[in-house]
């Protein structure tokens, strides 16, 4: 009985939506999909080739770049968790990064002081995804490509 309600959960829906029908969403979600799987790709390079401090500067940078603000509301043990390590090792990252005057660390929160200083301490940990991010999903709408069935024509226009 619980086997058939997961594999309902799981199924594809028998039609699609139609807002998905519609060109210009279609490829949205694509890229944004793309972008997605990018950022997934670059957590795990981070993880097998950078330090610890780099990696952390990394995670502080990415929640900064989602949340308004200086402050962010991040224990050590969640830090530690995100990065795979002992909360005792990002304690200490946390003060050498502090030391470095690129962020504050209180309980329960940590303050981006210098937004440049962390991205040169997370060297090429950062930057690659979200710069895609920027250019598929924020940069100037891209041209959409319709096929020849949905225009009208047989060579297909661009919008």
């Amino acid at each position: 009985m619980r086997i058939r309600t997961i594999e309902r959960a799981l199924a594809p829906p028998a039609q699609t939506p139609d807002v998905l029908e519609h060109p210009c969403v279609r490829q949205l979600l694509l890229r944004y999909v793309h972008t997605c799987e990018l950022q997934l790709a670059h957590s795990a390079l981070a993880a097998a080739k950078f330090n610890m401090h780099q990696r952390l500067a990394r995670w502080l940078l990415m929640c900064h770049d989602r949340i308004d603000g200086n402050d962010l509301p991040l224990t050590h043990e969640f830090l530690a968790l995100m990065l795979g390590v002992r909360r005792a090792g990002v304690t200490d990252e946390l003060h050498i990064l502090e030391g470095m005057h690129a962020i504050k660390s209180t309980r329960g929160n940590v303050r981006i002081t210098d937004r440049n200083k962390l991205i040169e301490i997370a060297g090429g940990c950062y930057g690659v995804p979200e710069q895609e991010y920027e250019r598929l999903i924020e940069g100037p709408e891209p041209q959409v490509v319709h096929p020849a069935s949905l225009n009208g024509n047989r060579l297909g226009n661009m919008l």
